[in-house]
């Protein structure tokens, strides 16, 4: 839409936010390509974004567009979409009359996810990128790990039969907060982003197996390929939970469960198997999941992230041992 356009929400009589709009900054609309390489999504509006009627237009969002201009060109506005999954500026207003502005309710929220569900089947990105952990909860649920855990993953929004690629990174205000030195990192995850979309970059995909069979076909190339010599090692981490929050990361609490694990061996292609997930339907037979995996686990050597937590986990809740640890990961993070 043309800049400094006003759209009326289609849900203004039950909107939350609709006592705190105007009668001109009900709904603060996208901005950008009509088919974008790249849909970012903030979480909501700032004041300088409702004054001006766009997206990404404050201290953070200037930010946002220097580094995709940096990454994309001069003519980003061409390739890219700018919006929110809130529409509209949260805030608070002080006696005097001042906003401050403040974090969007589940409410919020989920009263304009109608219009992320249809501005992504619009505008049909190629990728996605979430932007902060709002934003990254809006689109992909609850239970994933915090923005700067999960900034540059390559993740799988499913949207009526439909899959986008997403990206997560960090929210511009988070850098600016920071005086700018996490920049860097959005710089590197934009990147990534753009290369993907115009063939040039490495797209990593994840796949869900749920069939003991053709896990165990999985299983027994790798294991051929082991003793062949050609697979020295596969990469190997838990996914783990509990019913308390911060419980998945404790093994000793009473509500802890291994949801399943990941595995991998090249850095295109990795696999998920559930072993215990709360959504697994009761037709999947997960103990032979489990024992599959576990047959893999124990016969190729592996690398981990975090392998004390790992090999721990297995030893206490599956009763076995890594066949050998190659490298723990989360060294080399230090």
């Amino acid at each position: 839409l043309p800049d400094g356009s006003h759209v009326q929400c289609f849900f203004e009589r039950s909107c939350p936010l609709l006592k705190v709009c105007t009668p001109t900054h009900v709904y603060i609309p996208p901005r950008g390509s009509s088919h974008p390489r790249i849909l970012f999504y903030g979480e909501s509006p700032g004041g300088e974004e409702d004054d001006g009627n766009s997206p990404f237009v404050g201290r953070s969002g200037r930010l946002l567009r220097s580094v995709v201009e940096e990454v994309v060109g001069p003519d980003y506005m061409d390739h890219v979409t700018f919006s929110n999954t809130v529409r509209c500026f949260p805030h608070e207003q002080s006696s005097y009359g001042k906003k401050y502005g403040r974090t969007p309710t589940d409410e919020e929220i989920l009263e304009c996810s109608y219009y992320t569900t249809q501005e992504i089947e619009t505008l049909n990105p190629d990728i996605i990128m979430p932007l902060g952990n709002v934003a990254v909860r809006a689109l992909l649920g609850e239970g994933l790990p915090g923005i700067t855990r999960l900034r540059g993953r390559q993740l799988t929004l499913r949207q009526n039969e439909k899959e986008y690629l997403t990206i997560p990174s960090l929210h511009p205000s988070y850098i600016v907060r920071g005086g700018g030195k996490d920049r860097a990192q959005l710089v590197a995850d934009v990147k990534q982003a753009w290369e993907i979309a115009t063939g040039t970059g490495v797209r990593r995909v994840t796949y869900t197996i749920t069939d003991p069979d053709e896990l165990c076909a999985l299983v027994d190339t790798w294991i051929a390929d082991y003793k062949a010599g050609i697979l020295p090692w596969f990469v190997w981490d838990l996914e783990t939970a509990a019913e308390k929050k911060g419980g998945g990361l404790r093994p000793d609490d009473p509500t802890f469960f291994i949801i399943g694990a990941s595995v991998a061996r090249s850095g295109t292609e990795g696999y998920f198997i559930p072993t215990q997930h709360p959504d697994l339907p009761d037709t999947v037979d997960s103990i032979a999941l489990r024992s599959h995996l576990l047959r893999l686990y124990t016969t190729v050597p592996t690398v981990m992230q975090n392998a004390k937590f790992d090999v721990k986990c297995t030893r206490e809740f599956w009763g076995v041992e890594p066949a050998a640890l190659v490298h723990d990961t989360m060294l080399s993070s230090y």
